[in-house]
């Protein structure tokens, strides 16, 4: 399964990996690393964390 996985486009397993429930300073950290050990940059979408968009209160 492993090997099967690392054949995956970088893209596909970052996204897979954003699904795990590991905490969110570990996903992003692996997946800094999946991205330099390829040579290349990690895209802001996988930095942000993915969660939803905070919400500013109107007060009514």
């Amino acid at each position: 399964m492993k090997a099967a996985f690392a054949k995956l486009p970088i893209e596909t397993r970052a996204k897979e990996l954003m699904k795990s429930p590991a905490p969110q300073s570990v996903k992003i950290q692996q997946i800094k690393d999946m991205y330099a050990k390829e040579g290349k940059e990690v895209p802001a979408e996988f930095l942000q964390g993915g969660g939803p968009a905070p919400t500013i209160p109107t007060g009514k």
